[in-house]
């Protein structure tokens, strides 16, 4: 199962220009919805499942 954003615990790392999880994903799956603020998994078929963004979330 591809990794997932809680959103209603994810806070978009703060408005930083680069969250976390796009930071440590190794396929760059991961991005930020500038409107929302909030970390989503742009292309779930082809996580790796690794869940290094699950492991370095806040």
């Amino acid at each position: 199962m591809p990794s997932f954003v809680i959103t209603e615990k994810c806070d978009g790392c703060k408005g930083q220009d680069k969250t976390a999880c796009m930071y440590i994903c190794p396929n760059d799956l991961m991005m930020l919805d500038k409107d929302k603020m909030k970390g989503y998994n742009q292309e779930p078929n082809y996580c790796w499942e690794c869940y290094c963004c699950v492991k370095i979330c806040p």
